[in-house]
């Protein structure tokens, strides 16, 4: 009906108007669900049958399975505004997506963002709703919203009657707008001026519509294609007591032409007024908050433009917030030198110790073979990490040289993993003993001389313990008795003789 549609455009003036449409990527249930905190109303009074804002904060576990995310149902006294706008943290990143429909809102928080910030992931939102309990006067009223009491005082709608002065003077050109939170459309009226008794027949009216900023004109949205226009010759009186025009009928296509610009051009009849509409739609969708849509039509009568005409929309929507603590990790790479082949199944272990930019440490241990990588938990971006390794065991005859780590004393990046390689070196240890004698051979005859200090000293220092004086003393003595026993028997031969 045309009067439903002009009252739509007199709230959408009044009441700042709602809503982009828009599908989410994910919705519950979720892996990890958010806790949801001080469910609120932003003003104390609501209009009954008109729009408030609520407000809540939500919050995450530390390092949270995904997906994750959260709902909030709505009672039935509450009717959600189709919205969707993106949770966004202080750098302007986009940490979610909420939806809004008519029973409930529910936010999907990026698994990247949670893989970047795991830990205290926390935010606000606010969202419209339509308030559609019916009072007779100002009444406090209590809505359970997500299992939580929250309280406004829903007001009657503002009235007034008309006691003079209350006749239909006409109207001047003028144009407004309004939301179409359905489909995401602005559908924009332009009226044309006329007296109180309408226009006059047989004049030629074209209409050009400019739409303005982070808009373009559509053919065609849920209300049907565009452009089109409304006419009338009926004016009555309303309830509030003013005279007004009655009775709009959409004027068939036939009698109008549309241009490939979209201009639309038609011929009066006596006595009748006509309305305008077009439809744009935002190119700015779905990025929350609130945003202003303004457009302006030219409007010629019988080759006599008049002054242009604007209108204003203003998007209210939803919008949210989001933080989240940025972690970095690091990574430690084993790498061993062997002497030979290496020696298999040996772990190689050392501590690390992190120390956070507000001055908090934590430490730990990591266990590492050959080859292999470990990698550390999360801690806080732009924390310092040191580490140390302890001396290897479990491989006898092999000795390590000190261990060279690739970096140590770094800071932790946003989001990265710190590669560091640990290398270590091992060299063989040799163990050496005498040889052992070889049979067969024949025994070195004693020396004539003795042997001189150097030479027993030297042969000294081939054993693994000797003291050399006693040697020497030892030996000589030997040598002593062999040539006092030689001695002796050169005599016993004389003798004979």
């Amino acid at each position: 009906m045309r009067t439903s549609l002009r009252t739509a455009a007199v709230l959408a003036v009044s009441m700042c108007l709602f809503g982009i449409a828009a599908a989410a990527d994910a919705a519950p249930p979720y892996a990890t669900e958010a806790t949801v905190s001080d469910i609120r109303f932003t003003s104390t009074e609501a209009t009954s049958g008109s729009q408030a804002a609520i407000q809540a904060d939500w919050s995450l576990p530390d390092n949270p399975a995904t997906p994750a995310g959260f709902s909030v149902p709505l009672p039935t006294e509450l009717q959600g505004r189709t919205d969707a706008f993106p949770l966004t943290d202080s750098a302007g990143a986009v940490a979610g997506q909420c939806t809004v429909t008519a029973t409930e809102l529910y936010c999907d928080i990026d698994s990247a963002y949670i893989r970047s910030h795991p830990l205290d992931l926390h935010g606000t939102f606010q969202f419209w709703v339509t308030v559609l309990t019916q009072v007779s006067q100002s009444t406090p009223t209590t809505y359970t919203v997500d299992g939580q009491a929250t309280t406004v005082t829903v007001t009657p709608p503002p009235t007034s009657t008309c006691t003079q002065d209350c006749a239909f003077p006409g109207r001047p050109d003028s144009k407004w707008g309004w939301y179409n939170s359905a489909d995401g459309t602005i559908e924009w009226d332009v009226s044309i001026g006329a007296g109180a008794s309408g226009m006059a027949g047989g004049l030629s009216v074209q209409v050009d519509d400019t739409p303005g900023p982070n808009q373009q004109l559509v053919t065609s949205t849920a209300s049907g294609t565009f452009p089109m226009i409304y006419r009338t010759n009926q004016v009555a009186y309303g309830a509030d007591g003013y005279q007004t025009t009655v009775g709009w009928q959409l004027m068939d296509p036939s009698m109008y032409t549309v241009d490939s610009a979209g201009s639309v051009t038609f011929t009066t009849d006596a006595g009748y007024f006509y309305d305008i509409h077009f439809a744009t739609k935002p190119t700015d969708a779905g990025q929350g908050g609130t945003r202003t849509y303004t457009n302006q039509a030219t409007i010629t009568t019988d080759g006599s433009s008049s002054a242009p005409v604007s209108g204003t929309v203003v998007y209210e929507g939803g919008h949210g917030t989001a933080a989240g603590t940025a972690v970095g990790r690091f990574a430690v790479t084993k790498h061993v030198n062997w002497p030979s082949a290496p020696v298999t199944g040996l772990a190689f272990t050392g501590t690390y110790t992190v120390t956070t930019p507000e001055g908090a440490t934590a430490s730990g241990t990591f266990t590492v073979a050959d080859g292999a990588t470990w990698t550390s938990p999360p801690f806080e971006t732009g924390s310092t990490v040191h580490l140390t390794e302890d001396a290897p065991t479990g491989a006898a005859g092999l000795q390590w040289a000190s261990p060279t780590f690739s970096q140590n004393g770094f800071g932790l990046g946003d989001g990265t993993v710190d590669a560091v390689t640990l290398t270590n070196t091992a060299t063989l240890v040799h163990s050496v003993s005498p040889p052992a004698p070889v049979s067969g051979t024949q025994a070195t005859p004693p020396p004539t001389s003795p042997p001189s200090r150097s030479t027993i000293t030297a042969l000294a220092h081939t054993g693994s313990s000797f003291d050399p004086d006693a040697v020497f003393a030892a030996l000589a003595a030997v040598l002593v008795g062999v040539a006092a026993v030689a001695l002796a028997s050169v005599r016993a031969r004389r003798v004979r003789r």
